[in-house]
């Protein structure tokens, strides 16, 4: 299927790469800016459906051309700012198409379209901004029949499960239809912060099998890039990109500067614009194809803010059970740092410079690596001299370069811990805290945490 796409000699242009569709009879359809291409299998070109054989006026280029295929007989839905269009795919004669099946308020435009056995939704987004209201719109075609529903949060992106419409909205929720309404049945994390979602997947980033979504996001710091996976009632994050797997210089990136299609079969496969060690970006396809040296893997859990019941909480301990590998608890501080972006350069493994202002940083504070070389890394500042600074690990591959970066208060916490004991335990000095907040960072299997912590009984009366 992919070679089509990508080896054909009869090249296509950039813009080609907005929808892929693939129908049942193993026909492949792109769209351009303003037109509708298939591929003729016998001669291996593209040619054109909708200027061509339907002799239809060009597609709207300033919103995007959506195909999907609807049941048997060669039927694709074309959706086009604020029309939806069915057509014949094998169509001879240029009559054999609706040309106006649905035309929607022009302050609108289709930016997404689901469809399952019955019935057909469509997301139409705001021609003023994804934070303004949106609408789904629920389509029966076989009784012609639609229902419209607000959406208030903003813009959607929708996708089909158990024959059934999803939508993720700009608040970070995950909705599914429930007949009358769209229902929250988990959220992403940017929620949790009363923030919006800056970038919504794309509409060709959401894989579904079985009970499993795959999610390709651009990322929102501090919340990573890549892949999120929605199983068993849980969301969380899966793959990050990197740009060069080779010499590992990237544990993976925390944001992307584009990210588009996600596609499956024995593997998966991102189309997406990485920042690579020089400040550039990387546009291409990335796969999972390739594992990363298992003495540098590394990933990160980072708990919700657990709020005392009472005014204070008594917080004594934390404790790990593990299966193998290494394993770095913090704590957070309350007293944070503004999340500013900063632009660091490299000259060794643990020592970078920085020419912006880093008044406000203090030894202590974690270096998170969100782009560039050594993306992904988190480690702890243990001085710093002038514009110069070091922190206490690095990667080993890592000795030059450009990368930005932000710094968060969190304190280390020691862990008694032994490779051979499969669990540790550390004291948490029974501060007096309204809440807290820990992240551990993993070189391998975690099965188990628990914080032990008391109510401040004396503060009541």
């Amino acid at each position: 299927r992919w070679p089509y796409f990508y080896y054909t000699d009869n090249k296509l242009a950039e813009d080609a790469y907005v929808n892929i569709l693939l129908d049942e009879r193993e026909n492949l359809y792109i769209t351009t800016s303003k037109d509708i291409k298939y591929l003729e299998k016998e001669t291996d070109s593209w040619n054109s459906l909708w200027n061509g054989t339907l002799e239809r006026l060009d597609l709207d280029e300033n919103y995007p051309a959506i195909i999907k295929h609807l049941g048997s007989g060669g039927t694709l839905l074309l959706a086009n700012n604020n029309l939806l269009h069915t057509l014949i795919a094998t169509a001879v004669d240029p009559t054999e198409v609706d040309e106006n099946r649905l035309i929607f308020d022009s302050t609108y435009f289709v930016n997404w379209v689901g469809v399952t056995s019955t019935s057909v939704f469509l997301g139409l987004q705001h021609k003023g901004s994804e934070t303004l209201p949106s609408q789904v719109v629920y389509y029966e075609p076989a009784a012609e029949r639609t229902r419209i529903f607000s959406i208030p949060e903003g813009a959607t992106m929708g996708f089909i499960k158990n024959e059934n419409c999803h939508i993720i909205d700009k608040k970070g929720q995950m909705r599914v239809f429930t007949g009358s309404a769209f229902q929250t049945y988990s959220y992403f994390p940017p929620y949790y912060r009363g923030e919006e979602i800056e970038t919504l997947p794309h509409r060709n980033g959401i894989t579904v099998k079985g009970d499993i979504v795959k999610i390709a996001w651009k990322g929102q710091y501090p919340d990573p890039s890549g892949v999120w996976v929605y199983e068993n009632e849980n969301l969380y994050h899966k793959q990050s990109l990197v740009f060069d797997k080779t010499t590992l210089n990237s544990l993976g990136a925390i944001e992307l500067e584009d990210i588009g299609a996600i596609y499956e079969e024995d593997e998966l496969y991102l189309g997406a614009s990485v920042l690579d060690g020089t400040g550039s970006e990387i546009k291409g396809v990335y796969s999972t194809s390739k594992t990363a040296v298992s003495d540098e893997n590394r990933a990160t859990i980072t708990t919700s803010k657990m709020i005392s019941p009472e005014i204070n909480n008594i917080w004594q301990d934390i404790a790990l059970k593990y299966r193998n590998g290494e394993f770095i608890v913090k704590q957070k501080i309350e007293a944070d740092i503004e999340e500013t972006e900063l632009s660091g350069t490299w000259t060794a493994a643990n020592t970078f410079t920085c020419t912006d202002d880093i008044s406000a940083l203090q030894v202590g504070d974690e270096v998170i690596v969100r782009k560039g070389q050594g993306a992904g890394l988190h480690a702890h500042i243990i001085s710093i001299t002038g514009t110069t600074i070091v922190i206490d690990e690095g990667l080993t591959a890592v000795t030059s370069g450009t990368f930005t970066f932000s710094c968060e208060r969190w304190a280390k916490i020691n862990l008694d811990y032994k490779a051979d004991k499969l669990s540790a335990k550390a004291g948490l000095k029974d501060q007096k805290l309204e809440n807290a907040q820990f992240k551990i960072d993993m070189r391998g299997t975690l099965e188990e945490m628990q914080i032990k912590s008391i109510i401040d009984k004396t503060l009541k009366k």
